[in-house]
């Protein structure tokens, strides 16, 4: 989100903006699973609305259908593991999640003069003699991962977690911001969990998180929910097999939302490791913008860790970027 409106907003000022992702699409944690009926957005699960700037970008996309409400019921269960400790969550901001999946919210930023390389994982940056800077890497769209490199570029926007920042630009010190691992459990039932809750959220050591997916608009039918485990836990568990991540996740769920802990027959199940989730804490940065290299650091750990607070930091770096070069000739 950070690096995607960073790049719309460049364009919009005149910019020749290149965007570059390791993975299949440019989302990052706007992450949904889509290839069949078992979908599940298992990055972030909605997002709030506070800031007027975020509001005018969303709005457009609501009247068009690509962002919609999610009018499901949210509480809080503790960690006595006992349903009669189920508090309903009141809270007077808006949940909002993009349809079908919260992975199209790229599609929204889409340009067609923005050029875009997705399975492209740059792993060096080098500045040239005249000051431009190039981008090493490799190709992955092919089995044999085929060598890139792309050079002349004026600016250069890193859009990741901060230790992998660190590592392509180590000149500047990122260690002071911390993010927090997550694992994501994705699970679809053969029949309704008798759980009055679309949105749950743990006071526990284990889990964090649960979604009833499916109850989320645009989705397909059937019973589906995305479980998330405890940024402490999942520090002590980070490097242990998936399936016995799963098996935990599931067990501890189980005795939360089923008298007898039981669940129905499982369908389909996939957990996913994030090593990178959530910033450790929130920062008054917005951006690092180091305008004598002429390159530049955004994402939710510069500010809030919100899809908004990612929005907002990108704003903020196209800000800064537009202010050093002038807006009244094309850049690259």
């Amino acid at each position: 989100m950070a690096g995607i409106n960073c790049a719309r907003l460049l364009h919009e000022a005149g910019f020749s903006v290149t965007l570059f992702d390791k993975g299949r699409f440019p989302t990052g944690r706007l992450a949904s699973r889509t290839r069949d009926e078992d979908q599940f957005d298992y990055g972030a699960q909605y997002f709030t609305v506070e800031s007027n700037s975020f509001r005018s970008f969303i709005e457009p996309l609501i009247k068009s259908g690509s962002i919609a409400e999610w009018k499901g019921k949210f509480g809080t269960i503790n960690n006595t593991i006992d349903k009669k400790a189920v508090k309903r969550k009141v809270s007077p901001r808006l949940r909002f999640v993009g349809v079908p999946s919260m992975n199209s919210l790229y599609q929204c930023f889409e340009q067609d003069e923005i050029s875009l390389f997705t399975r492209h994982r740059v792993e060096r940056i080098e500045r040239n003699q005249d000051q431009s800077w190039s981008l090493v890497g490799r190709d992955l769209t092919g089995e044999s991962g085929k060598s890139f490199r792309e050079t002349g570029f004026e600016f250069i926007i890193l859009n990741m977690p901060p230790l992998q920042a660190q590592m392509l630009f180590p000149d500047y010190d990122l260690s002071g911001f911390k993010m927090e691992p997550c694992f994501a459990l994705l699970v679809g039932f053969d029949e309704r969990l008798n759980v009055n809750l679309d949105g749950i959220f743990f006071e526990d050591e284990l889990l964090s998180w649960a979604a009833r997916d499916s109850s989320k608009p645009g989705r397909p039918a059937g019973e589906r929910w995305v479980i998330h485990s405890s940024s402490k836990w999942s520090s002590t568990h980070l490097e242990e097999d998936l399936d016995t991540i799963a098996d935990q996740l599931l067990a501890r769920f189980a005795m939360f939302v089923d008298e007898n802990s039981s669940l129905p027959e499982i369908k389909f199940r996939k957990c996913h490791r994030w090593r990178y989730a959530r910033p450790y804490a929130e920062s008054d940065q917005g951006s690092i913008f180091l305008a004598e290299e002429g390159l530049g650091f955004c994402g939710d750990w510069c500010l809030a860790p919100r899809v908004e607070g990612a929005f907002l930091s990108g704003e903020s770096l196209a800000k800064r970027v537009i202010a050093e070069a002038g807006v009244d000739c094309e850049r690259s």
